[in-house]
């Protein structure tokens, strides 16, 4: 039985550090390098982003950027902020157009993708900054 308990203990703590090492992956300044739109055909593919926005996820499970979470690009002047969630893979935030908006981002290999709710496909892709 003290067995049964070390193992159950030891795959707990395993699974712990696993899920704070990914948590831990994700905090950090993060620069566009690639951004998706496609036209409703599914010929859309990624191409090099030509503008500078930057997205930074915060320990306290908040989240900047430099454009907007409503939408693609960099119009907004202002930094936006919002909070994100890492078990459901969604930022909120609050200043799109009087409503929260959910925009859903992963993060595979070291890219940070965030897919915008588009009609249409839409993304950026993000690697993290030095």
């Amino acid at each position: 039985m003290k067995k049964a308990c070390l193992l159950v203990l030891a795959m707990a703590f395993f699974v712990a550090c696993k899920t704070s090492q990914n948590d831990n992956a994700l905090i950090g300044k993060w620069k566009l390098t690639e951004v998706l739109v496609d036209i409703g055909d599914g010929s859309g593919t990624y191409y090099k982003a030509e503008e500078e926005k930057y997205i930074t996820f915060y320990e306290d499970g908040s989240v900047t950027t430099t454009g907007s979470f409503c939408a693609m690009g960099t119009g907004d002047p202002k930094a936006t902020k919002g909070t994100y969630s890492v078990k459901d893979g969604i930022i909120e935030s609050d200043r799109c157009i009087n409503q929260v908006m959910k925009t859903r981002y992963s993060l595979t290999d070291g890219v940070l993708e965030v897919l915008y709710p588009c009609i249409e496909a839409c993304s950026e892709k993000y690697i993290k900054a030095n």
